[in-house]
């Protein structure tokens, strides 16, 4: 099964820019980075394209995040959580959701939330609804960045 897999596999350019700790998905014949040590920026390949190159595309309104998570739902991209610095400059686990529209190229914050503060997490669509599970708990995970900062 790996030597069949290989044998079908291609090598892809290299990013613009390092990345790690970020987050992306495919669309199709489209691939989807962004965030990680990328900060705000987000980059499509189209695999199907004949001149294989990364792509800027808007840049994510959201804080700097690492660790977050995305799934495409209709062709909309969604970016769960992750973690950051907040307004007061601490590190904290995100509880919000962006999407991005790639025929508009415009990023929304939505107005749902999860619970909780996702970091660590993983999520996976199913019949056309996403799921997520797994991550840190919010509350300790918040509160180690308080202390520290008060030590």
């Amino acid at each position: 099964m790996a030597a069949s897999f290989a044998a079908g596999a291609s090598v892809l350019p290299p990013l613009p820019v390092p990345f790690k700790s970020g987050t992306g998905v495919i669309d199709g014949k489209v691939i989807y980075v962004g965030l990680g040590s990328a900060g705000k920026t987000w980059y499509k390949l189209d695999t199907g394209s004949p001149e294989k190159k990364w792509e800027p595309v808007a840049e994510f309104p959201g804080t700097p995040r690492e660790q977050s998570t995305s799934a495409v739902i209709n062709g909309n991209i969604y970016v769960f959580g992750g973690v950051g610095k907040n307004e007061n400059g601490l590190t904290q686990a995100f509880n919000d959701v962006y999407m991005y529209n790639p025929s508009e190229n415009v990023w929304r914050k939505l107005m749902s939330h999860s619970p909780l503060g996702m970091v660590g997490h993983v999520t996976w669509v199913h019949d056309g609804k996403v799921f997520t599970t797994g991550g840190v708990n919010q509350n300790i995970f918040n509160g180690y960045f308080s202390d520290v900062a008060l030590a």
